[in-house]
């Protein structure tokens, strides 16, 4: 099953390898890059090249450079942000004012005319050595790798993706266990309409069992896009085995759909409604888990504050009644552009958020956080 994984890699290397006579020079910023699409999970986090051209007001600082090879462009850039932590729990203090370190190296390669294009990305997510020590056996890194290439109206590409255990996206989300997953995917436009397909696999490291997870999943999506509203229908199907063997245990069937509105210029309004059965084949057990959610961004001026609202509700049982827990998570932060105050573009950020889980099975069990952060961001000197 690793076969994939090695002529990815070795297609990878070979393509950035090309030998030619280099000119370097610095560089405007490269345009947008070529995201990692269409993950086997719809709500997986962004990479960092993704949360850097999504949330500017978490820009880092960077360099980049551009390598004339002849027949491919190649950018180079190089990235560093310093976030803190975020609150914890009830008490709404900071864990010993910990902060996170973020180093990135993203290379993109295109060719003048269009057509093939290749991207590699590396990012390194650690505490701050002086105030935290981890005796864990963790390697908080990502590498993500992607081609993409066109032909007859029809667009097509491969990716890798290799995420060590300990690595935190940029969204706070922590990667608990060490993953791997690669894909290959096509895509044709039919006027507003996006059609997508794509099949793939991840491996991910069991570290408590010592096992892996094998998943094998195929992915359908549908995307339109007006300027004034926009939706999408995302269905897969997955295949789920354990251990060393080929048999596999567990099918997992999603349904997704998102909608987005935009009435006026500034406000913005999202939802999204999904659905997951997972069956294990073995028992015959099956868990369902539907959900919902909305969100709301809005800034009444272009430079102004920009408000933001996300409410979200999930609830998971299983047909034997073993199990039944629903979720509720609320957010609501302000964003709001200082200008020349301390450097170059100053944002001072608010945001609130609460978590319930509520346990229908065991009461108990149930809990709830509440947390909010007050940040001054300081991008460029």
């Amino acid at each position: 099953m690793y076969k994939v994984v090695y002529v990815m890699k070795a297609l990878f290397v070979l393509i950035f390898l090309l030998t030619g006579c280099a000119t370097t020079q610095i560089a405007q910023p490269p345009a947008a890059p070529v995201i990692f699409a269409t993950s086997f999970d719809p709500l997986a986090p962004p990479s960092f090249a993704e949360m850097d051209g999504i949330q500017s007001a978490n820009v880092p600082v960077s360099k980049d450079v551009s390598v004339d090879l002849g027949l491919q462009v190649v950018n180079l850039k190089t990235s560093f942000l310093e976030k803190k932590e975020n609150l914890n729990g009830l008490n709404g203090v900071m864990e010993k004012g910990l902060s996170r370190r973020y180093l990135n190296f993203l290379a993109n390669s295109s060719s003048p005319g269009g057509g093939l294009q290749t991207e590699a990305e590396f990012s390194y997510s650690m505490l701050d050595s002086l105030k935290a020590q981890c005796g864990c056996e963790e390697e908080p890194r990502m590498l993500r790798l992607s081609l993409k290439d066109q032909w007859a109206g029809f667009n097509f590409g491969g990716d890798y993706r290799s995420i060590g255990k300990g690595f935190v996206f940029m969204t706070d989300q922590r990667v608990d266990q060490a993953r791997d997953e690669a894909q290959l995917w096509g895509e044709h436009s039919l006027g507003p309409a996006n059609l997508r397909g794509s099949i793939g696999e991840s491996w991910e490291r069991l570290s408590e069992i010592n096992q892996f997870r094998l998943t094998k999943t195929a992915a359908t999506t549908v995307n339109f896009n007006r300027p004034a509203w926009g939706g999408g229908w995302i269905s897969s199907f997955s295949l789920v085995g354990e251990g060393s063997d080929t048999n596999y245990d567990t099918t997992v069937f999603n349904q997704t759909f998102t909608g987005a509105y935009r009435p006026i210029n500034g406000l913005s309004l999202g939802s999204n409604f999904s659905f997951k059965q997972e069956r294990n084949i073995n028992s015959g057990i099956r868990t369902d888990t539907p959900g919902a959610g909305l969100t709301l961004s809005y800034s009444p001026l272009k430079d102004g504050p920009r408000l933001t609202g996300t409410t979200s509700y999930t609830r998971s049982f299983s047909a034997d009644g073993s199990s039944n827990v629903g979720t509720v998570n609320l957010m609501a932060g302000i964003n709001w552009k200082l200008g020349k105050f301390l450097a170059k573009d100053d944002v001072l950020s608010f945001n609130l958020r609460y978590n319930h889980q509520l346990d229908f099975v065991s009461p108990n069990a149930s809990h709830e956080d509440f947390g909010g952060m007050l940040q001054l961001k300081i991008v460029g000197f």
